[in-house]
C-alpha cells in the first residue's frame, strides 16, 4: 500500500478549514495538518476570529515534518519557527 499523497493531506486541511466557516470572519478559514513519516500527528483549524490560527492549533498538539494548509496568507511565523520540511502549499 502506498503512502498518502500531499493532495490527500491538503484535502484533510481543507476539510478542517471548513469547520471554521461561520466563525472566523473577517479572517479566512484555515486548516493545518502536521504529518511525520506519512502519519498525521496533529490537526488544527482557525476556530474563531481573534483565536489561535490553524498552525498554532496544530503545533500545540505536536511537531511535524510536513504541513499542509490553505493558501490564504503568508506563512505563519509559528510554522517558520517549528521549521517543518517540506511545507506544502497549493
Amino acid at each position: 500500500m502506498s503512502a498518502p499523497s500531499d493532495e490527500h493531506y491538503m484535502a484533510l486541511a481543507l476539510e478542517l478549514a471548513a469547520r471554521g466557516r461561520y466563525s472566523t470572519a473577517p479572517n479566512p478559514c484555515v486548516g493545518c495538518v502536521l504529518v511525520k513519516d506519512d502519519t498525521v500527528v496533529a490537526e488544527g483549524f482557525h476556530r474563531r476570529a481573534g483565536g489561535p490560527h490553524a498552525e498554532v492549533d496544530a503545533l500545540t498538539q505536536a511537531g511535524g515534518a510536513r504541513a499542509a494548509r490553505r493558501p490564504t496568507s503568508p506563512l505563519n511565523p509559528a510554522i517558520i519557527k517549528a521549521a517543518p520540511r517540506p511545507v506544502v502549499r497549493p
